[in-house]
C-alpha cells in the first residue's frame, strides 16, 4: 500500500471521439510529469494526433488502491436499474 515513499508515474493518453463515445488510448508511462509533457509535445507535431484528438497526462501513485469503493454496472450508472 502507499507509503511516505510512494512513487508517482505519469501516463500519456489520447482521447478521441468515436460515434459520440469518448475513447482513451494509452500512449506511454513516464517517470515524471516533465517527460510525459515532452512526449506530448513531440506527438502534437504528428498529423495523426492533431485532428479530432486530445492528448492528456494523468498522475498515478504506485502501490495505491484508487477504486476502493468497487464498481457499479453500466445500467446502474445510466439510471436504468
Amino acid at each position: 500500500m502507499a507509503t511516505s515513499e510512494s512513487v508517482d508515474v505519469f501516463s500519456l493518453w489520447v482521447e478521441t471521439i468515436n460515434n459520440d463515445i469518448e475513447v482513451y488510448s494509452l500512449l506511454g508511462i513516464f517517470s515524471s510529469d516533465e517527460n510525459a509533457h515532452a512526449a506530448m509535445e513531440v506527438l502534437k507535431k504528428e498529423n495523426s494526433y492533431s485532428e479530432n484528438s486530445e492528448l492528456k497526462v494523468f498522475r498515478y501513485t504506485l502501490d495505491h488502491i484508487d477504486w476502493s469503493d468497487g464498481f457499479i454496472s453500466s445500467a446502474k450508472a445510466l439510471g436504468l436499474e
